[in-house]
């Protein structure tokens, strides 16, 4: 049966009954979030356009990550969403 407490446990528990909505950073969440703060500094071409593609290369292989190995649905869900986003966002881009 579908009710309020099992919504509660596929969304937000992992597999040991903790709470986890966010974790420790992981080497593509640091890549990318690199690249957003470097981004702001440095504002000359080519290096603007190197680190915008290696932040959402970074972004996307973490999305990936979330979908396939996410603790929890909550971050399945977002892993979904982050990569949607960023195939709307190079969508975009091109057109």
């Amino acid at each position: 049966m579908l009710t309020l407490k099992n919504i509660y446990k596929k969304l937000f528990l992992d597999k040991n009954g903790r709470f986890v909505v966010a974790q420790f950073p992981n080497v593509p969440i640091i890549i990318w979030l690199t690249t957003v703060i470097l981004n702001r500094f440095i504002q000359a071409q080519p290096a603007n356009t190197v680190l915008s593609i290696i932040g959402t290369a970074a972004l996307t292989v973490w999305a990936l990550l979330e979908i396939y190995s996410g603790v929890n649905l909550f971050r399945k869900l977002l892993g979904s969403v982050v990569l949607l986003y960023v195939v709307y966002f190079i969508y975009k881009l091109v057109l």
